[in-house]
């Protein structure tokens, strides 16, 4: 509910020219503050607190704070179609109409499914096949955040000038380095190697997504568009990480869980690379909407 919200917010707000650079900016603070987050409950568990409650105390009291905040915006009044003007048929219409939102939204989805089937995988290496620590989980979470910061900083405006969708196909397919790291060099160092390459890639293809969104979207069909966008996002998420789970165990059933993750991983990492190098189709295809 929030997302279609903020990015109609960002469109409304930001010049056009400025809308990469904000972009990114917006990017880089939500890794400062997922990094501190992430931090804070790494060091209540090393002094005795509970991590668990920790981390939802804090998210329970940020998110309230953030939402109390986003309060005080106040939105440039505008000329826009009245809600009886704007129907669930004629949005949908359009979205089937709109080819290259359309692709978009299925290369995003078919990437995602891909990406998530090895996320229950990445719990089990965690915590059983590495055996690490709270903490020195939290170390990793707070190296791809630091990385994703220090990407953004350094080559921010490099990617501004570049389209979103050649950032999208260069950073998404570079996540396929992630279950294979995993799969085959399950130990600490390695893994903090792949979480802080990772966190540049996740950094730049966030800020790739929220300008590519605002940049392709009808100004008066945002909210609708983007509620489209995370629908088949959240599907696919659900989906693959449900597929990934049940084919691990039924991998078990017949193998050693080495080999049925290792299989699961590899699964992960073809169509993570395949769906990636997919967005070079969208690359010149249109410009951002004025």
């Amino acid at each position: 509910m929030v997302a279609p919200s903020f990015i109609g917010l960002i469109a409304e707000v930001v010049p056009v020219a400025s809308r990469a650079i904000v972009s990114a900016s917006i990017n880089l603070w939500t890794q400062v503050g997922s990094m501190v987050s992430t931090l804070s409950v790494g060091l209540a568990s090393l002094v005795g607190l509970p991590g668990f409650r920790t981390g939802f105390l804090i998210a329970m009291v940020s998110g309230l704070l953030a939402s109390v905040i986003m309060l005080g915006f106040k939105v440039p009044r505008g000329r826009h179609a009245s809600p009886s003007q704007i129907s669930v048929r004629s949005v949908i219409r359009h979205i089937v109409k709109d080819n290259v939102f359309l692709r978009f939204c299925m290369m995003n989805a078919g990437f995602g499914f891909f990406m998530s089937i090895a996320w229950p995988l990445f719990t089990i290496t965690l915590a059983k096949v590495a055996g690490l620590s709270f903490f020195e989980i939290s170390i990793l979470t707070v190296a791809s955040g630091t990385a994703g910061i220090v990407g953004l900083l350094l080559i921010s405006n490099t990617v501004a000038r570049m389209e979103p969708a050649k950032t999208l196909m260069v950073n998404r397919s570079s996540l396929t380095l992630l279950p294979i790291v995993y799969g085959l060099a399950p130990s600490f160092p390695f893994l903090l190697g792949i979480n802080i390459v990772s966190g540049i890639n996740s950094a730049l293809i966030n800020t790739a997504v929220l300008l590519f969104l605002v940049e392709n979207t009808p100004m008066e069909e945002r909210a609708s568009f983007v509620a489209f966008y995370n629908l088949l996002a959240g599907s696919s998420y659900f989906a693959g990480s449900i597929v990934g789970g049940f084919l691990l165990e039924l991998l078990e059933s017949r193998m050693q869980q080495s080999a049925a993750m290792l299989i699961v991983y590899s699964i992960s990492a073809i169509g993570r690379l395949g769906m990636g190098l997919a967005h070079y189709t969208l690359i010149g295809e249109r410009g951002g909407r004025k």
